[in-house]
C-alpha cells in the first residue's frame, strides 16, 4: 500500500506531465501544477525542491513505469522466448504512445535548448 506522500508524489508527476506536454517545462511554471494539484506552492516544494528535480523524477517515474511493464512480461512463463520478446516490445511501442505528447514536447525543447538535459547520476 502506497502512503499519502508516494500518492502525493505520483499526483503532481502526472501533473507535471500533462503540463509539460501541452505547454513544455520551460513554460510550466511550479505554481501552475500546485494550483492543478490542488496544494500551495510550498507545499509542492516539499516533495520536489526545484523543477529541475521533478523533471529528473519525472523522467524516472517513465523508466519505472516501463520496467514494471516489462517485468510482468518476463514473469509470463507460458509464452515461448519468441513471443516473450515480441510482447516487450509491443509494451514499449505502448508506452511510447501513451506518452507521445510528453516525449515529443521533450524532444523540441531539446533541440531549442542545443542539447539534452545533463543530470548527476547520484
Amino acid at each position: 500500500m502506497s502512503s499519502k506522500s508516494d500518492d502525493k508524489k505520483q499526483l503532481i508527476l502526472r501533473t507535471a506531465m500533462q503540463l509539460f506536454a501541452a505547454k513544455g517545462s520551460s513554460a510550466t511554471s511550479m505554481q501552475e501544477i500546485a494550483e492543478l494539484c490542488g496544494m500551495s506552492k510550498g507545499s509542492l516544494y516539499l516533495h520536489f525542491k526545484s523543477k529541475d528535480e521533478l523533471e529528473l523524477s519525472l523522467f524516472h517515474y517513465c523508466v519505472q513505469m516501463l520496467q514494471a511493464e516489462l517485468l510482468q512480461v518476463e514473469q509470463e512463463t507460458d509464452l515461448s522466448p519468441r513471443d516473450r520478446l515480441i510482447r516487450a516490445v509491443e509494451v514499449l511501442f505502448e508506452l511510447v504512445l501513451e506518452l507521445r505528447e510528453f516525449l515529443l514536447m521533450q524532444f523540441k525543447e531539446w533541440i531549442v535548448k542545443g542539447n539534452i538535459y545533463k543530470y548527476p547520476t547520484s
